[in-house]
């Protein structure tokens, strides 16, 4: 896991090398890339400034491979060029500074400068100039020679260098979107294990279950790629999904009535769970908690589908949530906790607010505030503006018996009455599809 990451992070500078040799060829010469007029010198893309090139190398210092003492000897390089010399087609952006006085300037010997300023040629971030003598200088005429180091093929390489940065950006928002799933599933399924110990404790299943949770790493590394946390991610989500099967039908009841058994009094009246307020679905819930049905996910949702949650969902979460479903008919609790981790860090919500809530509301009560929560960003009134802000208040409310998850979810089903109780007999969206297994 750690050797792929490796290979991944050390064939960025190659493949930044080959884009610099692709777009910026008969550039590399010292003296002819710094005394050819015949064309417009390269200058930033759109709006930006040379402050902005500084911020983008410092982000990509370590995909490209540069020590800290190397990208400060090329900042100070960058900073000894005039801000205009790099949106001004007519002039070349080039540092005139003597090779001596910038390594005084950066407290190393001109030996070593030497080094790295070799360095930036290799990558294809700056050309080097000089005179007869080795000096630089800027020109006393109007002459086009420049003779310094040239910073044309950085420019050229700017937009290769923004794609890099949105290409590391988008892995690691992918890695750590990852990895808060695999804490929640991981706790999801210690609540199962711990259930299972209660109500069955010699069962054969729940030592397999026990013997592949021991199988797993202990934690996550740091350094583990997205593959891999993918790779680990599918077989909690297997593992609890696996669990909570077992769990469900040691609730069912073991007997079957006789084929010609009838009773004599029948009620053939379909009675559909009705939610006035959040008074009567708390009502409902405590009096179900002797003997909790093993079809909802949990008193807070006894009186929804999951399509129905699905319905209120904002359409952020429903492509996860149609993602992570893979294929299967109908969504399950565990698909609900991971499309909660992956938005997590799409509404700008922390790590540890995200972590507070596994370990104070449980894993399937946490996805529900984050969908209620991102449900409520676009609230005709009172718009969610701060997520992770609003999940903390949550948890506040939690410790103090007074959070009501109920009552927001059915807040979410008034305001999408109509694409709730869409669909014919039959459908996903039909009063009949089966509500979630119980927490």
């Amino acid at each position: 896991m750690r050797n792929e990451k490796s290979q991944f992070l050390r064939s960025i500078p190659c493949v930044l090398l080959a884009a610099c040799n692709e777009g910026s060829k008969g550039m590399r010469s010292n003296q002819a890339c710094l005394q050819d007029p015949s064309s417009n010198w390269p200058v930033l893309p759109g709006t930006l400034k040379r402050g902005d090139i500084e911020g983008l190398l410092i982000d990509l210092r370590s995909a490209l491979g540069l020590s800290p003492a190397r990208l400060d000897a090329l900042l100070a390089m960058i900073r000894r060029t005039r801000p205009s010399d790099w949106t001004d087609p007519g002039t070349d952006a080039v540092c005139y500074v003597q090779q001596q006085q910038l390594a005084m300037d950066l407290d190393k010997s001109a030996r070593a400068l030497r080094y790295d300023e070799a360095a930036l040629v290799r990558l294809g971030f700056i050309s080097r100039g000089t005179i007869g003598n080795g000096r630089r200088c800027a020109p006393v005429t109007a002459s086009p020679e420049k003779y310094g180091l040239s910073f044309s093929p950085l420019i050229s390489q700017v937009t290769h260098l923004f794609e890099l940065r949105e290409l590391l950006q988008r892995e690691a928002n992918r890695v750590r979107a990852l990895r808060l799933s695999c804490l929640a599933l991981r706790q999801q399924f210690r609540l199962l294990l711990t259930e299972l110990r209660e109500t069955h404790p010699e069962s054969p299943q729940l030592l397999q279950l026990e013997q592949a949770q021991d199988a797993w790493p202990h934690r996550m590394d740091r350094r583990w790629t997205a593959e891999a946390l993918d790779e680990y991610r599918a077989a909690i989500a297997a593992a609890v999904r696996e669990a909570s099967q077992f769990r469900d039908l040691c609730h069912e009841p073991s007997g079957e009535p006789e084929t010609d058994f009838r009773c004599h009094i029948q009620d053939t009246t379909e009675r559909f769970p009705e939610s006035c307020s959040c008074q009567e679905s708390q009502h409902a819930s405590r009096s179900e908690e002797s003997n909790p049905p093993a079809n909802i996910i949990s008193a807070d949702t006894a009186f929804l589908k999951p399509t129905q949650l699905y319905a209120i969902s904002s359409e952020e979460m429903r492509f996860w949530l149609d993602g992570v479903r893979d294929g299967r008919r109908e969504f399950d609790q565990t698909d609900f906790i991971e499309a909660a981790a992956r938005r997590v860090p799409e509404l700008g919500i922390s790590d540890s607010a995200w972590e507070e809530a596994l370990d104070q509301l449980s894993p399937l009560r946490a996805a529900l505030a984050i969908l209620i929560i991102d449900a409520n960003r676009n609230h005709p009134v009172t718009p969610v503006r701060s997520p992770g802000g609003l999940l903390r208040t949550f948890i506040r409310l939690h410790r103090g018996g007074r959070l009501n998850l109920a009552g927001s979810l059915i807040g979410l089903v008034e305001r999408k009455r109509g694409p709730v109780q869409a669909g014919p007999p039959g459908s996903v969206t039909s009063r009949h599809h089966n509500r979630f297994p119980s927490v």
